[in-house]
């Protein structure tokens, strides 16, 4: 990531996935689906990766709190919250 920057590998992991929802879309087979999703998987993983990467170096002194801190996103949860159901 270091060489190439952030921008670079989200972008091409980003058309991964992309083109492997299409490709998966289009499959008539189970393999050419399994390789549909092979390549979505390497996508998703450079974009973690390049996203965990970034952070990292926000939180040089205390490495261990990036990857909690990044996750929760903006709520602080990390998770998404159920809402309570309008008629109870």
């Amino acid at each position: 990531m270091d060489r190439l920057g952030a921008r670079i590998i989200v972008t091409v992991g980003g058309l991964l996935v992309g083109l492997s929802w299409l490709g998966s879309g289009l499959a008539h087979s189970l393999s050419a689906l399994y390789a549909w999703y092979a390549l979505g998987g390497v996508g998703v993983g450079a974009v973690y990766g390049a996203c965990v990467g970034s952070v990292l170096k926000w939180f040089s002194d205390r490495r261990g709190l990036s990857p909690p801190a990044w996750r929760s996103g903006p709520t602080g949860q990390g998770r998404p919250s159920p809402s309570s159901p309008s008629n109870a």
